[in-house]
């Protein structure tokens, strides 16, 4: 069985678990408290205040100072102190086997040193304990674990009044090759803004940049051992952002009102400390607000994430006067696969993941037991990226050191007995690790002080920029994985699905204003949805979907700005069926705004129009903006009318007003253009009629006239004539024809002469 293999049975076997940290790393038992004894409740603490050396080279000597503090109600007479030792450690996973489950020091010991005199309830006194590797059984290359054993006398028996427990390594022989160490050191913080971009939630933030609170310790460390250290400070742009608010002006909420911010100056300093030390140290950002990459990316969000690094960016650009560095670290040290796509769009080609992102959550090792190089071969769905795993041994180290029962120097000198199992494993072959602390890290500024003040001075470990770490061998480190943990620590999916359309509201009302006006009179609210993306919330805050409600309802404040001012009496009055509707529009903002109408045909009876062009409304001011319109009827009917942007989204309310025409519309017109025209038709027929019936009664005339004149040219003898006048006047005779005898019908009377 392999080490790793090993350590994973060990582990296993543990029945304690401690919750994961931020990275991913299981936490590990308090590595102070020394073993557990049954039945026994010591009556005194350690608390440990130097340790010297860290490393103890051949035939070295062990000094521990402490403050031993009586907790009980009774007297410890005699009090004694002394080192124990236990077996060496040569390997990482039983180190963290140690840590989760202490030995019996039995190993070695040390002599007994008396204290100063007995100790009473509450007392505290100091006291110093020592011995030779010898003595603790030091005689290989290794870490051990040893006890700080505080005896003393009750009234029933000698019992241990206290105890602490520390790993230190010993060198026998100095290392052939250094233990090189990269920093990424985190200044980031939890959002103090919703909405409003002056007005803060409290005012922790100037607690904290306040001398000896959290982020003037930390960037207190960066000033002091930063370079030396050759640290990567990683920055949240928010922090930055909030810092300059702060120095402008600001507000923030107490007990529910709202209280003028006191402390810019403060801000101010914090502010020019660290642009200063930004013009030694390489500067790293995470998106602004520190947008969790992998929940925007599942709710299909990715754009955010991109202009939320883009606006970062600029944001410490602008505020330090440099340009950060082409890196990124997800909040928790995890990508999703689809997460990878999000980070190439915005432009990243260089990742910090945990340690847990490959498996390996409670340390980086081989196979074989041996730490690796943190620069890892990116393949599979990292393909495209350099990828570097920061360590999360370390990692959990500096997230708990401060904490452990025996008191930070404790802590840091576990932090050193790490490098030193990993310097140990091959002395002669250089080493690199990559220590990144908790995001959110509150170190004891003791802890820092003793940390760096103790590697600092270490011979066999040296520094580099992160940076610095690509160019040691990849490591092939397997696929990229995502474990549940990760996923139960993303933003709220059902929130972000939500934000999706106050998004969509400021994308489409970017048209309505030039490049740079668009730039910032919508930044704000961007900024707004950073925060509310942010993985920097700490549980039990405000709920997302209530962030997102309260963005909505400020969007819909800055649409309102913009709007159609109807007529005093709400009517219109159109005299011609092409009579244009004149709308008065008001911009209330502080940027020229461009904007159309449109009339909602859908609930506009009676009248249609054309879009209008795009016009430019000054800021705080009002333009009129004709709309031509054509009415297809007379009386009174409802319009809508709808102020949009150039791309035809809607600003402002929708206006319902009345329009009075007296004007025949389209309909009225056709109707009357066809009983015109059938009138006409009716017309025309008749006067052709006419002329027909003119034309027939000439014809007639002329046939009778032709008849008649015919008739008076013929001849008729005297007697049996008709008289006729000639053209002279004079009588003229027409013969009188004879009737042709008729012949009766079979049953009819016989004509006259008939036989």
């Amino acid at each position: 069985m392999n080490r790793r293999a090993a350590s994973v049975v060990l582990v296993m076997l543990f029945t304690l678990v401690g919750l994961s940290n931020l990275y991913g790393s299981a936490a590990a038992d308090d590595p102070t408290a020394g073993p557990s004894i049954r039945g026994l409740n010591q009556p005194a603490t350690i608390s440990i205040d130097s340790i010297s050396p860290s490393t103890l080279p051949k035939n070295g000597t062990l000094t521990v100072q402490i403050t031993v503090t009586n907790t009980s109600k009774s007297t410890i007479t005699s009090p004694r102190v002394r080192l124990q030792s236990d077996d060496p450690i040569t390997s990482r996973y039983q180190l963290f086997a140690v840590d989760k489950n202490q030995p019996s020091y039995t190993s070695g010991f040390g002599p007994f040193t008396k204290l100063p005199g007995d100790l009473g309830p509450g007392q505290s006194m100091q006291a110093t304990a020592t011995a030779t590797t010898d003595q603790l059984q030091m005689y290989v290359a290794g870490a051990y674990p040893v006890l700080i054993n505080v005896n003393g006398d009750t009234d029933s028996a000698t019992i241990r009044a206290a105890q602490a427990a520390i790993t230190v390594p010993y060198q026998p022989v100095a290392p052939g090759a250094k233990t090189t160490i990269a920093w990424l050191w985190p200044l980031i913080d939890t959002p103090h803004r919703l909405g409003s971009a002056t007005q803060f939630l409290n005012n922790d933030l100037a607690a904290q940049i306040a001398r000896g609170g959290r982020l003037d310790r930390l960037l207190a460390t960066a000033e002091n051992f930063g370079s030396q250290n050759s640290m990567t400070l990683l920055i949240d742009p928010e922090l930055i952002s909030e810092l300059q608010v702060m120095v402008s002006g600001y507000s923030y909420l107490d007990k529910g009102k709202t209280v003028p911010g006191p402390d810019g100056a403060a801000a101010q300093a914090w502010l020019a400390r660290l642009k200063t030390l930004a013009k030694t140290l390489p500067i790293a950002t995470t998106p602004m607000a520190n947008v969790d990459i992998n929940a925007v990316t599942r709710a299909g969000l990715g754009n955010l994430f991109s202009r939320a690094r883009a606006t970062g960016d600029a944001v410490v650009k602008d505020a330090l006067g440099v340009n950060p560095i082409d890196l990124d670290m997800p909040a928790g040290g995890y990508l999703t696969s689809d997460a990878v796509s999000t980070e190439k769009s915005a432009g990243i080609s260089r990742v910090v993941l945990a340690g847990g992102a490959f498996g390996q959550a409670d340390y980086l090792e081989s196979p074989d037991g041996v730490t690796q190089s943190p620069n890892t071969v990116a393949s599979g769905a990292l393909s495209g990226l350099s990828v570097l795993a920061a360590d999360p041994a370390l990692t959990r180290i500096l997230g708990a050191g401060s904490t452990y029962i025996a008191g930070p120097i404790a802590g840091d000198q576990r932090f050193v007995a790490e490098l030193g199992v990993i310097s140990a494993q091959e002395p002669n072959a250089g080493r690199a690790v990559l220590a990144v602390p908790p995001p959110m890290w509150n170190p004891a500024g003791n802890f820092l002080s003793g940390l760096f003040g103790t590697i600092t001075a270490i011979p066999w470990l040296a520094s580099t920029p992160v940076g610095g770490l690509f160019a040691e061998p990849a490591v092939d480190r397997g696929s990229l994985q995502y474990p549940a943990s990760a996923g139960a620590a993303e933003v709220s999916g059902q929130g972000l699905q939500e934000l999706k359309t106050p998004l969509t509201e400021l994308d489409q009302l970017a048209s309505a204003f030039s490049d740079a006006n668009a730039k910032a009179i919508l930044a704000p609210y961007y900024e707004s949805a950073f925060r509310i993306a942010s993985a920097s919330w700490p549980p039990g805050t405000v709920a997302t979907s209530n962030r997102v409600a309260s963005l909505s309802m400020d969007i819909s404040s800055l649409r309102g700005a913009i709007k159609l001012v109807p007529p005093s009496n709400g009517t219109y009055t159109l005299s011609s069926a092409t009579a244009p509707l004149v709308f008065t529009v008001e911009n209330q903002l502080d940027v020229p705004v461009k904007v159309k109408i449109s009339l909602d045909a859908s609930r506009s009876a009676g009248i249609t129009a054309n879009d209008t062009t795009v016009q430019q409304i000054a800021p705080h001011a009002r333009a009129t903006i004709k709309v031509a319109t054509r009415v297809q009827r007379s009386g009174t009917f409802s319009v809508v009318a709808q102020i949009q942007t150039p791309e035809g989204q809607p600003l402002g309310e929708s206006v319902k007003i009345s329009v009075r025409s007296s004007a025949y519309g389209q309909v009225a017109l056709v109707v009357t253009a066809v009983a015109f025209g059938l009138l006409l038709l009716m017309i025309g027929r008749r006067y052709i009629q006419r002329v027909k019936n003119i034309r027939r009664q000439r014809e007639h005339d002329e046939r009778m006239a032709r008849d008649r004149a015919q008739s008076l040219d013929e001849s008729v003898p005297f007697g049996d004539h008709l008289q006729s006048w000639d053209e002279d006047g004079g009588i003229q005779g027409l013969p009188i024809h004879e009737e042709p005898t008729r012949t009766a019908t079979r049953d009819g009377p016989t004509a006259p002469g008939e036989r």
